[in-house]
């Protein structure tokens, strides 16, 4: 469908808070799961909580994307809730 593919990391942690050695951990495996099982080649990731530092962004090869305006809604576990916002 055309569609992009991107990664918001394997554990969904906050990636400045991660220790610099085990940062592979975040990235690396959504990379090989993704070549293996569509054979596709991850350009784009969207850190969790939208929080990265220059460190991560030139370590890793990849586009990052965020977010202009946060519209809370992680804060309702309610579908209705969140639809209805």
């Amino acid at each position: 469908m055309g569609n992009e593919i991107g990664s918001h990391t394997y554990h969904h942690k906050i990636l400045t808070r991660v220790k610099k050695n085990i940062l592979d951990d975040e990235f690396y495996p959504v990379d090989e799961i993704l070549k293996d099982k569509l054979r596709y080649q991850l350009k784009l990731v969207r850190p969790p909580y939208g929080i990265i530092n220059n460190y991560i962004k030139n370590k890793y090869n990849y586009s990052y994307i965020n977010w202009d305006i946060d519209t809370l809604d992680w804060q309702s576990r309610s579908a209705k809730k969140v639809y209805n916002k």
